[in-house]
C-alpha cells in the first residue's frame, strides 16, 4: 500500500514479498519506483531538465513535446508519454547525435555539447 504527500512527497510502502512485516520498521522509497504514484512525474522532471540543458524548447503549451533547430537548419522533434518516446529528425546524423547524448547522460558521463 502506497501513501504519498503530493508529487514531491515521501512515499511509504509495505514490505516486499518475502520480508516479514515488523511493527518496528517503516519502508520509505528513496527514489521513485517504477509503477509508483510519483514515478511518472519524476521521469518527466528528469527528461525536462535534460532537454533544457540542450536548449530544446517546448511546443507551445504541450510540455511533453520538445523541438530544436540548429544553425545548419537540422530539426529534431521529441514527444513523450510517461516513459515512451517518439523522436523525429530531419537527418539521420541529427538523430544519432541526440541518442548518443541521451545514452551518455543515462550512463552518468559528462554531457558535453549536443
Amino acid at each position: 500500500m502506497l501513501v504519498e504527500e503530493g508529487f514531491e512527497g515521501e512515499v511509504y510502502i509495505t514490505p516486499p514479498p518475502g520480508y516479514g512485516e515488523d511493527d518496528k520498521y517503516v519502508y520509505r522509497l528513496l527514489r521513485p519506483l517504477y509503477g509508483s504514484c510519483t514515478s511518472s512525474r519524476a521521469w518527466h522532471k528528469t527528461m525536462s531538465a535534460f532537454m533544457e540543458k540542450y536548449q530544446f524548447k517546448t511546443v507551445c503549451y504541450e510540455k511533453s513535446m520538445w523541438y530544436q533547430q540548429d544553425a545548419n537548419d537540422d530539426k529534431l522533434l521529441v514527444g513523450s508519454h510517461i516513459d515512451d518516446f517518439c523522436i523525429a529528425g530531419s537527418k539521420r546524423a541529427c538523430l544519432d547525435k541526440f541518442r548518443l547524448a541521451l545514452l551518455n547522460e543515462a550512463e552518468g558521463g559528462s554531457a558535453g555539447t549536443y
